[in-house]
């Protein structure tokens, strides 16, 4: 089947409209939904501005994949696979709904009128992101951003 652009664009946003609306629900923890890259061994804390321009620099200057977020108990998932699994639940539920996955207003419809039915399936669906226990006793934690690098304090 061919996926048109209009709909992954409309399916992307009702995804990230999904996501925020879980971001906003979640209660804060102490170090949740902090995230680590693997790759450069760097801790970027969610409570710190400066740590997130560091993580928006590191993002954009194309610092390898490794990228993971730190989850409820501790463990670290990849959001990307976590968006995998939502879109491809979002885009089942259509499917059995036979909603034109062409018409965007179609897909928006359906999301907007079964969204208290749509959700719990979905966040089922976010249940099976693959988990990883990190040791990152070795990251640096980032604290401040310096020009276009970034500045480390262990």
């Amino acid at each position: 089947m061919k996926i048109h652009k209009r709909f992954l664009s409309t399916l992307s946003i009702a995804a990230m409209t999904f996501i925020m609306a879980l971001l906003v629900s979640v209660p804060a923890h102490a170090a949740e939904g902090d995230i680590i890259n693997t790759s450069n061994k760097k801790v970027y804390s969610i409570t710190s501005q400066e740590a997130i321009k560091a993580l928006i620099l590191d993002m954009k200057s194309g610092t390898n994949g490794g990228w993971l977020k730190e989850g409820k108990d501790g463990k670290y998932y990849d959001p990307s696979e976590k968006l995998n699994l939502q879109t491809t639940e979002v885009v089942r539920i259509l499917n059995v709904a036979k909603v034109d996955l062409k018409n965007p207003s179609a897909i928006k419809s359906y999301i907007t009128k079964n969204a208290a039915a749509i959700v719990p399936s979905v966040t089922a669906q976010t249940e099976n992101v693959t988990q990883k226990i990190i040791d990152i006793s070795s990251y640096k934690t980032v604290n401040a951003v310096v020009d276009f690098g970034v500045k480390s304090i262990e």
